[in-house]
């Protein structure tokens, strides 16, 4: 494994996170941290890319020495035009949170999904109460069942988009209850019967709910509607960065 200088030698493993922010986000703290405690010989550097700049950073991956990289937020769906491979869930959901470099190849995947997934099962949620229904939350009902959820309900003010999505994933939930619930500013989502409320609406699409379910969580990295309810469990991005990590290292290795 790396040394205690966490320095780079000739056959550690070498990865990035790309981010216009990456040296402000813990992720790769976070990873260099689970390197270690595994023994891997790797390590994982924050790149701070800016928008005019990732087009010709990604591309340059395919000559460069790293073994792979973590996309920020903001470029998920900049990077599908540049991946030579994609997961069948990058093609479903449509964007990429992750790329593995092999011999000057760039193959991307989805970790995100797969990590709250992990986070439902570790917290035996039966009854899932899912806010919104975009991409991240396709990612996560085509891996839901291997959580042991149950029930889901989707919350949204678009009642349209949540069926499209219901059809979108199709045999992935099947036996699942699945239910759908409308919530606006005049309709505040009541999420007490649920044993997890998870967000993945866009920050400015989301209202806040009338009442907690025993946990709350989403990815914000600053103050939301969810972290302000009273009497809950809550967590956010830096309290599930574990599990992100954890599938991260995972595609990583191929083993995924």
């Amino acid at each position: 494994m790396m040394n205690n200088n966490d320095e780079i030698q000739r056959n550690t493993k070498v990865y990035g996170f790309l981010s216009e922010y990456a040296q402000q986000d813990r992720f790769s703290t976070m990873m260099n941290s689970r390197f270690k405690s595994i023994g891997t010989d790797a390590m994982m550097i924050p790149m701070n890319i800016r928008a005019d700049d990732f087009y010709f950073t990604v591309s340059g991956l395919r000559k460069a020495k790293l073994d792979g990289v973590i996309i920020g937020k903001e470029y998920r769906h900049d990077v599908l035009d540049l991946c030579d491979f994609q997961s069948s869930d990058v093609q479903a959901c449509g964007f990429c949170d992750i790329l593995n470099v092999k011999e000057g190849k760039l193959y991307g995947d989805i970790f995100i999904g797969k990590a709250l997934c992990t986070l439902l099962k570790e917290k035996s949620v039966n009854s899932l109460a899912l806010y919104g229904s975009g991409a991240l939350a396709k990612s996560i009902l085509l891996h839901v069942k291997q959580s042991g959820t149950k029930k889901v309900t989707l919350f949204n003010d678009r009642i349209e988009s949540c069926m499209e999505l219901i059809d979108a994933v199709g045999d992935a939930i099947r036996g699942i209850e699945v239910d759908i619930e409308r919530t606006n500013t005049t309709l505040p989502a009541d999420f007490s019967p649920f044993d997890l409320a998870l967000n993945v609406a866009n920050q400015e699409e989301l209202f806040s709910p009338v009442k907690s379910s025993k946990i709350m969580v989403d990815l914000s990295k600053s103050g939301s509607p969810f972290s302000m309810m009273p009497a809950c469990e809550y967590l956010g991005y830096d309290d599930i960065l574990t599990h992100m990590n954890e599938r991260a290292c995972k595609i990583f290795e191929g083993k995924e």
